[in-house]
């Protein structure tokens, strides 16, 4: 089963960091959503790296075992690929997050802009909200729905 997983991070002024990922099949279909609150003087940096950590635990904890993973923060995924020094906030999220890409068959790590990481960044929003790591298993609102699908169809999205 080939999977996306999307992650990002988010910050509101010096108040709220949080974390979100999308774990989508390969029709673009939702399989696991997940979000959860940071520390609030946690970096965006450290949010990106704990997005892709915990995306990738649950993707390995579903069964996944051949991952497509999408990314905005071009930090993590140029540090992920080898291709620039990992940065001493996130050595050990990084480190953690390619040993657990040890038990996949096969993974691909890409660069994607922000416009397409729309899940994921609802996913965020939902994150600044929640005590622990929360996860999803179905949409759980018309708007996200709409994203899921706008994506999954290949459909440019629009934000109202």
């Amino acid at each position: 089963m080939m999977l996306s997983l999307l992650k990002r991070d988010y910050s509101r002024g010096s108040t709220s960091t949080s974390l979100g990922y999308v774990i989508r099949d390969e029709k673009g279909d939702l399989i696991l959503a997940g979000a959860n609150a940071l520390h609030p003087e946690d970096s965006i940096l450290f949010a990106e790296a704990s997005a892709l950590r915990e995306g990738i635990k649950s993707a390995l904890a579903w069964g996944c075992k051949n991952l497509i993973i999408e990314g905005d923060n071009l930090v993590v995924i140029k540090s992920m690929n080898r291709v620039w020094q990992i940065p001493w906030e996130i050595d050990g999220l990084i480190e953690d997050s390619m040993a657990d890409l040890s038990n996949t068959d096969d993974f691909v790590i890409n660069h994607c802009y922000r416009e397409a990481n729309q899940a994921a960044d609802f996913m965020v929003a939902k994150g600044s909200s929640c005590v622990s790591l929360s996860l999803w298993f179905s949409s759980f609102d018309p708007s996200f729905s709409l994203i899921i699908r706008k994506d999954a169809l290949g459909c440019p999205f629009q934000r109202a």
